[in-house]
C-alpha cells in the first residue's frame, strides 16, 4: 500500500480561537465544517497552498498526550 499523503489531525477545544488563528493569523481557508447538530462540537477541514488540516472539538478525537 502506497501513502499519498496524510491529513494530520488537531485537537481545538474552542472553534473562535482556532479559527482566529488558522484562518486569521496563518491565512488558511474553511473546505468544510461538520456538526451532527445544534451546539455539537465541529470538525473541520482547513487548507492552505496544498496544505490540509483537520481541526476537531470532539471528545476522544486525538487526545493531548495520545501518539
Amino acid at each position: 500500500m502506497i501513502t499519498k499523503s496524510t491529513i494530520p489531525i488537531f485537537r481545538n477545544f474552542d472553534e473562535k480561537i482556532a479559527k482566529d488563528f488558522y484562518i486569521d493569523f496563518l491565512g488558511f481557508k474553511v473546505d468544510f465544517e461538520h456538526r451532527f447538530g445544534d451546539d455539537f462540537p465541529i470538525y473541520m477541514q482547513i487548507s492552505n497552498q496544498g496544505w490540509f488540516l483537520h481541526l476537531s472539538e470532539h471528545h476522544g478525537d486525538v487526545c493531548p498526550g495520545s501518539a
